[in-house]
């Protein structure tokens, strides 16, 4: 692109020669009508810029400031000012600006913009003033945003919860925004609404700089013959092409809870693209919701504890999730052969295998609710209904299936698990009361016979909140054999900085294991001990190791279990 060299004035009065004033100005192609994806610029008649494309700038070049100027826009293929497509009559003062070329030839070849405030969206220049050579603020960027996407309604600039800037109108510019440099996702939403696209906004490198932003293209191609999609560039100072803002792709939200009964995995390690990510991952413990990257092929393998790489991952998976909350359950023996069978001819498979619940809330869906699904994960259950009271709640939930979303009121429920169209075979109290707002995950997890299922944990419901707290819900009856709760488990002191005691009532003799589970359900530290005789105990734990925060103290006992909150404080 040529220069506005000729432009310069010289004006030789008497014996001296004074250069005119210029005003310094910037012209970015922002218009999206396939017929002026690249055009000529004339200046008075004469071809100044040739072969302008489509979302590209010019430096800022000096024009004469305060002189009547004709500019006329003409297709790329142009031979002079005659083949132009419109002309414009410029007067600028002096100072900084921008021109943006922006709309289309025929207005009604294209979808109308649906604002009332909008500019009319015929191919125009739109000049912006005041522009700011540098920031305003020492290390930070200034970004002036200009709306130029013609079939668009006025929008808000938006980053998390925050509006930036408000109603921006087609052809029209907001204030200057000041951000310090540093990463941040920007969405583009109609006025009041929430957004219908996010962008990453990379500023990095530009601390100190001002730049100019521009929505661009088309929301809807289809109705604008097939033009370019809408977007956000960035225009620098130095020109060129425009630099094209990322959309942003929300990462995946995933909870992983181990559900798997058979003894032989009771403990297991998670790598994910080979690093080791969740170090001997207990039974009945699940992660807080950690973060993946969407639509991308990831590396999950699973390996027995102690593992010592990615090498002896037993169980490799891919998984490639879209955005959106997800909770991966860890269920199944891995030899079914050598466990009881499920009759269940709607039943899936009773081998190990990885079931991904989709579509997870990440709160309840009404004010003053608890929000919560069901999944049948106990291998040798039959069909089964679950119940409030004498009332069905879920019917027909067959091994590996998920229950669609109920939502109920933060209260105490007696919850019933029975054989589809039978009575209840087991109750359960769940105290939802303190969990207000909260959307939850439920599992029937172990067997219903475990002698017959290699003396594996035995039935029981087991309640998984969002920060990855795991409890077993407290039964009430139950015709099977029972997971109960270990009696007078308590940990003293709580919060503690250096020793805490587990007390607890060993109901009868049996091997004890005491686990440390951190809000990832990462375990951090194992003590199990022999034959602990019946009656009072008391086992010591060292949290020195551990930064402060809260954890999980698990506490297994045969058939009791106790799952207790810890808070270090250093």
């Amino acid at each position: 692109m040529k220069r506005f060299v000729s432009m310069a004035v010289t004006l030789v009065l008497g014996a001296s020669a004074l250069v005119a004033q210029n005003a310094q100005v910037q012209i970015i192609h922002n218009a999206a009508d396939p017929s002026v994806n690249v055009v000529d610029i004339y200046i008075n008649g004469k071809r100044e810029l040739d072969n302008v494309a489509f979302r590209t700038a010019t430096e800022f070049l000096p024009i004469p400031a305060n002189t009547d100027l004709s500019i006329a826009i003409a297709p790329g293929t142009s031979e002079s000012v005659n083949d132009a497509v419109a002309t414009f009559p410029v007067r600028l003062p002096e100072g900084r600006f921008v021109v943006v070329a922006n709309g289309v030839r025929t207005p009604s070849q294209f979808a109308a913009n649906p604002d009332p405030n909008a500019a009319p969206i015929a191919f125009n220049l739109f000049p912006l003033t005041d522009i700011r050579a540098t920031a305003s603020v020492s290390g930070n960027v200034d970004l002036l945003i200009f709306h130029g996407a013609t079939d668009a309604p006025a929008v808000d600039v938006v980053a998390g919860t925050q509006r930036l800037r408000e109603n921006i109108s087609y052809g029209k510019s907001a204030e200057y925004l000041s951000l310090p440099a540093g990463e941040y996702v920007v969405g583009i939403a109609p006025t009041g609404a929430d957004p219908i696209a996010q962008f990453e906004v990379d500023v990095r490198e530009l601390g100190g700089a001002a730049a100019v932003v521009l929505a661009s293209g088309f929301l809807n191609p289809a109705a604008n013959q097939s033009g370019p999609a809408f977007g956000l560039f960035v225009a620098l100072p130095s020109g060129g092409a425009l630099v094209e803002l990322p959309v942003f792709v929300p990462p995946v939200q995933l909870q992983l809870i181990h559900n798997a009964a058979d003894p032989l995995v009771s403990e297991v390690d998670i790598y994910i693209n080979g690093e080791r990510r969740l170090d001997n991952f207990a039974f009945r413990t699940a992660t807080s919701f950690l973060e993946l990257p969407a639509d991308t092929d990831v590396n999950v393998g699973i390996a027995l504890r102690n593992s010592e790489s990615v090498a002896d991952v037993a169980v490799p998976l891919t998984i490639n999730l879209p955005s959106g909350r997800y909770v991966a359950v860890a269920n199944g023996v891995i030899t079914p052969a050598d466990f009881k069978a499920n009759t269940d001819q709607d039943a899936e498979s009773i081998g190990f295998e990885v079931y991904s619940l989709t579509n997870i809330r990440p709160s309840a869906s009404t004010a003053g609710n608890v929000d919560f699904v069901v999944f049948h994960g106990a291998t040798d259950a039959p069909k089964v209904d679950v119940l409030n009271g004498d009332d069905v709640l879920i019917p027909g939930l067959s091994y590996g299936r998920v229950s669609d979303y109920r939502s109920v009121p933060a209260a105490s429920y007696n919850i019933g698990v029975a054989p589809a169209g039978a009575g209840a075979i087991a109750r359960f109290t769940a105290d939802l009361s303190n969990l207000t707002g909260q959307s939850i995950v439920v599992l029937a997890s172990g067997f219903l016979s475990p002698a017959e299922n290699q003396n594996g944990p035995a039935f029981g419901l087991l309640a998984v909140l969002p920060d990855g707290t795991s409890a077993l819900l407290p039964p009430l009856s139950s015709s099977v054999s029972e997971v109960l709760a270990l009696p007078n488990t308590v940990v003293m002191p709580n919060p503690t900085s250096a020793i805490s005691r587990i007390a607890f009532t060993q109901p009868a003799a049996s091997d004890v294991r005491v686990s440390i589970v951190d809000a990832t359900g990462s375990v951090l530290s194992t003590q199990s001990l022999t034959n602990v005789a019946e009656g009072p105990q008391t086992i010591a734990v060292d949290t020195t190791p551990f930064a402060s925060g809260m954890y999980t103290v698990q506490v297994t006992s045969g058939s009791y279990r106790a799952t207790l909150p810890l808070a270090v404080v250093r």
